[in-house]
């Protein structure tokens, strides 16, 4: 099971790509690849690209910037 510091990078990552608006081959490539997201691949690999492409338009819509 990932540390929650882990998944919270993740989710970051994920959420800050969906913000790009990338098409969702290369967010699933960038994820994928990304050695620091390894525990995350059989994840990544088993995404349904439908589901992407709401989630980008989600954030596209709805989300906003993080603030430190």
């Amino acid at each position: 099971m990932p540390s929650p510091d882990a998944l919270a990078d993740f989710q970051n990552a994920l959420v800050e790509l969906l913000a790009e608006g990338l098409p969702t081959e290369l967010i699933c490539v960038k994820l994928r690849d990304d050695p620091a997201f390894a525990e995350f691949r059989d994840y990544v690999t088993a995404l349904d690209p439908r589901m992407l492409e709401v989630a980008v338009e989600l954030v596209q819509k709805w989300g906003r910037p993080r603030t430190s």
